[in-house]
């Protein structure tokens, strides 16, 4: 595997499971004069590990650390977490405005994630608010975000969003006075991805965590990890700060059940993204398993090919593209075999929001759009070759 530039290399050994001991002493080694501090914080932010980086290094009294460098980690850990207190009274008053309606809802991810997994809002770095609804909801809860300010990133005549519901798993919101960014789900990925988690049954294994002085009902940990490493997965754990969150949640939550989580994540095909999520965390993070769940992580070489890749984009600090490459990556990544043919057989026919809007369709017809995508694609890519 390659060497790290030394700007990831000071992120990984933050964000690194260390001793507090074994924390200074790794720091001090990797705080050199060369280090472009200007890098070291936009890869911060990219890996959205920004928080964890000021809280690593505020005690640490190195001369190779700036002042001006210090002073900007506060400035933005402090704008962090008025951005986070922000958003984690939004989310508990969209919570409490649901519950009133009797909208079922599950947060997870965001504030609800800092909350459980490192036991203050401050210390995690996100963007967005994430809430589970059922699909029968979706169509109640968008007008009520429309009538609390929210407006749907696109706007669908009936028979597109009806499509768009069939063939997609979150409907994106923003409040612009507000400057947040919601996203409803109803699914935890798109069908084309084949991880059917039956998100049913979530509803009724829920348990109670804290956030901002209330108790709200959330996943259990299990759930969560596997939903962790899925979301990872698919997108080839492109942030430290993705492979920081299992890391978190498998040492807060010692009384997982590591068993009934493995048997899940193989009825779903899922077993090599949770290998792959937990072989990151231990190999790239320091995560530590019992001795059991150590030799099950390690008995999959497939895996340790995947996690090398994931390692050597990350130490490139330049995120991936949905290139061949990267297709093939989200195939090597399903152990069965009839989930690698299916999702190439669903992939193509996978539809967006820019194939539901190319042209507008009567709800009797909306079974075409599915044969416009091809049309629509080769357009656009002969567009392309034309313009060189």
């Amino acid at each position: 595997m390659m060497t790290p530039q030394p700007e990831i290399d000071l992120l990984l050994t933050c964000a690194y499971n260390h001793s507090q001991a074994g924390l200074a002493d790794a720091l001090y080694r990797r705080l050199s004069p060369d280090l472009n501090w200007a890098e070291v914080l936009r890869l911060a932010r990219q890996h959205a590990v920004l928080p964890l980086l000021y809280h690593q290094l505020k005690t640490v009294d190195s001369p190779a650390i700036p002042q001006a460098v210090r002073n900007e980690l506060q400035r933005r850990f402090r704008a962090n977490l008025r951005h986070n207190l922000s958003m984690t009274a939004e989310l508990l008053k969209l919570l409490q405005m649901f519950e009133s309606q009797g909208i079922a809802a599950i947060p997870y991810k965001g504030p609800v994630l800092a909350a459980a997994l490192y036991g203050d809002v401050a210390l995690r770095q996100f963007g967005d608010l994430d809430i589970l609804v059922q699909r029968q909801d979706v169509l109640k809860v968008k007008n009520l975000l429309i009538s609390q300010g929210y407006q749907p990133e696109f706007t669908l005549t009936p028979a597109q969003e009806s499509a768009y519901l069939r063939s997609s798993c979150e409907y994106n919101f923003k409040h612009e006075t507000k400057r947040i960014h919601l996203e409803i789900h109803w699914r935890i990925v798109r069908p084309y991805f084949g991880f059917s988690l039956n998100t049913d049954r979530l509803w009724d294994r829920l348990e109670w965590v804290q956030l901002g002085g209330y108790h709200i009902q959330s996943l259990r940990p299990e759930e969560l990890l596997l939903i962790l490493c899925v979301h990872g997965s698919k997108h080839q754990w492109e942030r430290i700060g993705w492979i920081r969150d299992v890391v978190q949640l498998v040492h807060c939550r010692r009384d997982l059940k590591w068993e009934p989580l493995i048997e899940q994540s193989t009825r779903l095909g899922a077993t090599r993204m949770l290998r792959l999520g937990l072989f990151l965390a231990h190999d790239l993070l320091g995560a530590t398993f019992p001795p059991v769940m150590s030799t099950w992580i390690q008995t999959d070489d497939t895996v340790k090919d995947l996690a090398a890749q994931v390692g050597e984009q990350l130490y490139q600090a330049t995120p991936r593209s949905p290139d061949l490459g990267y297709h093939a990556f989200s195939l090597k990544m399903r152990e069965r075999w009839w989930d690698r043919i299916a999702y190439s057989c669903r992939l193509p026919g996978a539809l967006t929001v820019e194939d539901l809007t190319f042209v507008s369709l009567p709800a009797s017809l909306s079974g075409l759009y599915y044969c416009l995508r091809p049309v629509r694609l080769l357009g656009k890519y002969t567009e392309r070759l034309l313009q060189g």
